[in-house]
């Protein structure tokens, strides 16, 4: 089925999220409590979502609700007069506050992805690991909101927004696009503080030398569509939703046009370590895309390949959080079973 969840009777319009996975519709109840686990969720503790998708690494993750303007009139790019405050309650999402964290991970999603699809991976790592995810515009509770179209525009607006957490060195976790905002917020943090991430974790992607503008952005809204399916992650029946499709389609369409025309030569580097994450069937980036993150780092850099296609962590999700824990320095408890079996 296309949608899961309910929808609140007489409640505010539907946030419709494109999460990897599955599409989801989504509800707000107003007479919820606001203390919610981030600024855009009004989930309060104990009580039921109101969708039920989940990411694959829980057995039983638990999205947030988002709140927001829903499917409303979209708006400009820049919001006039927003304080530092409002701008990050828009960007960042924080799931599970951690006060006594050990690390703190900072997400950045893939194109056509949101934040709530990494939700439970922030309940995975919680308490351990305290999870701020990037909600980028045009999504989800800012689905009323115009995408951005560059690279630039997004790593220089989650900059902004993610300074309060960046002095205690947070590790950068990015998906596919996500890494190259990742990379580049990493750049901005180092320019203006002379301190890096205490790694960048590159997750499905080539090196931001090595890619190649493939003109997906200039196709019909069909050969997007069906660009963004073959990738795998996202629920097929998300193209046979006219009505989403309107919806979502300008977040996709300006993701692919920042990713595409991603301009940075091999010279581009950052100070800290680099562990890229790769799928050994993705279609899309392949060892040699991987190593070539060696070139962008002053520090080490290692490719660890998973079983799997673009979305790998759905093949294999403990021994993916296992390795991101290890990756962290908060190693799990416990090894995942086939690592078990194998004694080791």
């Amino acid at each position: 089925m296309p949608y899961t969840g309910d929808v609140t009777p007489g409640g505010p319009a539907a946030v419709l999220e494109l999460t990897g996975l599955t599409v989801t519709k989504v509800s707000v109840n107003e007479d919820t409590d606001n203390n919610a686990c981030s600024p855009g969720c009004r989930t309060t503790p104990g009580s039921t979502p109101a969708t039920g998708a989940t990411a694959p690494w829980v057995r039983s993750g638990r999205p947030c609700r988002p709140g927001g303007n829903g499917a409303g009139e979209r708006v400009s790019k820049t919001a006039s007069g927003a304080s530092d405050a409002e701008r990050r309650d828009r960007w960042v999402r924080r799931f599970h506050p951690s006060p006594g964290a050990r690390r703190t991970l900072i997400c950045f999603p893939h194109a056509g992805g949101s934040a709530g699809y990494w939700y439970p991976l922030s309940q995975a790592l919680a308490p351990d690991v305290e999870v701020l995810v990037v909600q980028y515009p045009g999504r989800a509770d800012r689905l009323g909101e115009e995408a951005l179209t560059s690279i630039e525009e997004l790593a220089d607006a989650a900059h902004e927004a993610l300074r309060p957490w960046l002095s205690g060195r947070p590790v950068f976790f990015g998906h596919s696009m996500g890494a190259i905002v990742a990379f580049e917020v990493a750049r901005r943090m180092e320019r203006e503080t002379g301190r890096s991430p205490n790694r960048i974790v590159a997750s499905a992607a080539g090196a931001p030398s090595d890619r190649v503008d493939e003109g997906i952005r200039f196709l019909d809204d069909e050969a997007v569509l069906a660009a963004v399916m073959d990738l795998g992650g996202t629920d097929r029946a998300f193209a046979n939703q006219a009505e989403l499709v309107e919806l979502l389609l300008p977040a996709i369409r300006g993701d692919l046009e920042a990713i595409e025309s991603y301009p940075t030569g091999p010279g581009t580097v950052v100070a800290c370590p680099i562990t890229v994450f790769i799928g050994e069937t993705d279609p899309k980036v392949r060892p040699a895309h991987a190593e070539a993150w060696r070139r962008h780092t002053l520090a080490a850099c290692d490719v660890r390949v998973f079983a799997g296609d673009h979305f790998y962590f759905t093949a294999e999700p403990e021994l993916f959080v296992h390795s991101l824990r290890a990756t962290l320095g908060v190693p799990s408890d416990a090894l995942p079973p086939r690592l078990a079996d194998q004694g080791s």
